[in-house]
This record gives C-alpha cells, sequence and structure tokens, in this order.
C-alpha cells in the first residue's frame, strides 16, 4: 500500500472507539428543522454522538412541533421501554446534561461534558483550517481527566492538526502516543503515524506502520 503525506485536516472521528460499547438503553431524536437547526441543533446533536460509551442513541429528526422553544428533542427509553420524553430549550451543554442527567440513568458528569465540549470545538477549528487553534483545544481536553477514554481520538486529531501546521515531529509524536493507547480497529491513529512519517522523510518507516495496522486489523 502507498503511504502519501497529507495536509487535510482531521476527520471527525467517530466517539466509540469500536471496542466495548456500552449498550444502548436511551434514544435522543434531536429536531434539525429550519427553525431549531437555526438555534443550534445540529451541535447538539454532534455532541450527544460524541459523548463516550454512554449508552446513547442519537440520531436527528424532523420537527416536533414546539418551534419556539428549540432546539428540540425526544427522548425514548429503549430498555426497558417507557413512554417518550419531549426536551426544549437544548441551547447548550450545559442544558443537555441537565436533561440527560434529570430523565435518565446514563452515566454522565459536566467533566465528561466539557471534555467532548472541546473536541468538538477543536474538530471545528481543523475543519475550519485554524491547525494551531484546534492543536490548543485538543491539549486542554488531554489536560482533562474526564478525557483518558479518548485519549486516542484526541491525540490522532492533535496529530492531523500539527501535521497541517507544518509539526511533522509533533505530529508523529502524538500519533505514536495515540497508536499506543487505541484499540485495534481505530486504524487512525496508523494513517496519521504513516502521513507524519512519510512528511518527515521517513517512507520506509511509514510503510512499515501501514503493514503493522494490517496485521492488527485486517480490515484495515
Amino acid at each position: 500500500m502507498r503511504v502519501l503525506a497529507s495536509t487535510k485536516t482531521p476527520n471527525h472521528p467517530p466517539s466509540s472507539s469500536g471496542s466495548g460499547a456500552a449498550q444502548e438503553t436511551f434514544h435522543l431524536k434531536v429536531c434539525t428543522n429550519t427553525t431549531c437547526r437555526r438555534q443550534g441543533s445540529l451541535q447538539i446533536v454532534q455532541m450527544a454522538r460524541e459523548l463516550p460509551n454512554v449508552g446513547l442513541r442519537v440520531t436527528e429528526s424532523g420537527c416536533l412541533g414546539k418551534c419556539g422553544a428549540g432546539p428540540n428533542a425526544v427522548l425514548m427509553q429503549i430498555a426497558p421501554r417507557a413512554p417518550p420524553r419531549v426536551l426544549s430549550h437544548l441551547a447548550s451543554p450545559a442544558r443537555l446534561l441537565d436533561a440527560l442527567q434529570g430523565f435518565t440513568t446514563l452515566p454522565m458528569d459536566r467533566a465528561s461534558l466539557r471534555a467532548v465540549e472541546l473536541r468538538c470545538a477543536g474538530n471545528a477549528a481543523a475543519r475550519a483550517g485554524q491547525p494551531g487553534r484546534a492543536v490548543r483545544l485538543y491539549s486542554q481536553a488531554l489536560d482533562l481527566p474526564a478525557s483518558r477514554a479518548t485519549a486516542h481520538l484526541l491525540l490522532s486529531n492533535r496529530a492531523g492538526a500539527r501535521l497541517a501546521a507544518g509539526d511533522a515531529a509533533g505530529a508523529a509524536e502524538d500519533a505514536r502516543a495515540a497508536v499506543a493507547c487505541a484499540p485495534s480497529d481505530f486504524t487512525t491513529a496508523s494513517v496519521r503515524l504513516a502521513e507524519a512519517l512519510r512528511a518527515l522523510g521517513q517512507a520506509r518507516e511509514a510503510a512499515a506502520v501501514v503493514v503493522a495496522a494490517g496485521v492488527a486489523w485486517p480490515a484495515f
């Protein structure tokens, strides 16, 4: 497999590593119709999807008929079944947390939500072509104990941001750390490392990383 250097900003990774994900016990359907979208419902969807292994399924929905009180969502308990509950005014991470803590038994706390908020902000900065800002936000998230479960995502994304900022050595360091703590099916860290090594002129080492990733995860 040929490994090419890349200066693309990091892809937005899934919140779950793919290993040991919690069983879904609640389903949050967030309205992303016109009014709720203007009120920030897409950001709430992204934030909720990034929560690490809490057992929450998150999908988008059409209008829920309460446009003046948005962003709105419907919260449904999957197992055991329970009547759905309409949630309104979910315009901030704090409101999302209050709703989940008030009406579910999901393992949520403000520290975890803050870590997710910083990671989402870092992703947004990277997509906006601001790798320096992305690096700072990912670093702030990594400093939080609540980020330990998603350290591989943060390190991998920070590696991508550092590479985009021209810091190939820093990118390689972060990517190595991500590979070391990531589950075997999280191959993005290996891709980041290969890209960084290629940028450093270490093509043979980059190829070896790709081969090792293929051995650890044959679907790579």
